[in-house]
């Protein structure tokens, strides 16, 4: 199969992407397909010697400009029978390179735009999952430039501290704050506000961090991921020796079937397709909260799909081979 595999773009995300995509070439070239490396910002052809070089620094890098144009006349995307999206965060994952794709009718991998917009936007995301019964946290939206006092006193009285905010629509971890009291809550929301967009502000649920992928319906083993500091954050998604990931994750049972029925009933809430991953956290008395759900998941050696597709005893070669034939298929 001609495979065009999108990937870098223009968002905060864009290293996590490129290393995303370094993996996705190099596991669908050992299943013997014809893969050829894109920039998703500019139609740039990566080399052999531009993916070895690719790597993930400690600190997330600024956006950068793209050119939509440049992309509509690569050669290689429109020749290509696939494209296997790992564009992480942007126009990856909020609908607008899957309009891109649509409209220049090249099939490619993963939700459609409609799943992606929805789900890009945190607070219509919780909104929706909470009307379908899916649990959330407490949580509301800081429009950009709210007054600081305004968003302490609805913490205070909506949400409880310890608080999360985070940007309303990003990924990887990027802009997120967690806050034990109100101290350095400006500094939170404007950290938050990481290209000019909303915060959103959540309680923090103690506990547990678990997630779990579903692939076009399968749902895998559920994964629990043990941060050395107890958050989270960017460096301990993506540098070594700061996380352990337990798969599956030792937890009750009847805890995991749970968190495994809710990641079915999200991704069927948002019609996905292809590969999602949802998110939760789970208190120590066994509650879970759905955090949100991921359209373009990382595929980075560190990332938690393969982890879990590892555990069924899928490789990442034939996990990113069934990836392209599903999305091809119409999955």
């Amino acid at each position: 199969m001609r495979i065009a595999v999108l990937m870098g773009g223009t968002s905060s995300e864009r290293q996590v992407s490129l290393a995303s995509g370094r993996g996705v070439v190099a596991g669908l070239k050992a299943g013997g397909h014809e893969v050829t490396a894109i920039d998703a910002a500019d139609g740039h052809i990566f080399s052999e010697a531009d993916l070895a070089a690719l790597k993930i620094g400690v600190e997330p890098p600024r956006p950068q400009t793209g050119s939509r144009r440049a992309l509509a006349t690569c050669a290689p995307l429109l020749d290509a029978e696939l494209a296997f999206i790992i564009v992480h965060g942007g126009e990856g994952e909020d609908g607008t390179l899957q309009a891109f794709l649509e409209m220049m009718d090249i099939p490619y991998t993963g939700s459609g735009m409609r799943a992606c917009a929805l789900t890009w936007d945190k607070e219509i995301a919780r909104r929706m999952m909470a009307a379908e019964g899916i649990p959330v946290a407490a949580g509301f939206l800081a429009p950009t430039g709210s007054p600081v006092a305004e968003v302490e006193r609805r913490i205070n009285t909506e949400v409880g501290w310890p608080a999360i905010v985070k940007p309303n629509a990003q990924g990887s971890t990027i802009g997120v704050t967690k806050l034990d009291n109100a101290d350095g809550l400006a500094a939170a929301l404007e950290k938050a506000a990481v290209n000019g967009g909303d915060a959103l502000i959540e309680r923090f649920v103690p506990g547990h961090e678990l997630t779990v992928t579903v692939f076009d319906g399968q749902v895998f083993p559920v994964t629990e991921i043990v941060a050395d500091t107890g958050f989270y954050d960017y460096e301990r998604k993506y540098q070594k020796g700061h996380t352990r990931y337990v798969t599956p994750a030792e937890i009750p049972a009847d805890r995991a079937t749970e968190a495994q029925r809710l990641t079915a009933k999200v991704f069927e809430i948002f019609g996905c397709r292809g590969v999602a991953r949802v998110d939760f956290r789970m208190t120590p008395e066994g509650a879970l909260y759905c955090l949100e759900i991921n359209t373009v998941p990382g595929m980075t050696e560190m990332s938690l799909v393969p982890m879990g597709a590892r555990a069924l005893g899928i490789d990442y070669p034939e996990l990113v081979d069934r990836m392209a034939k599903a999305a091809l298929a119409g999955k």
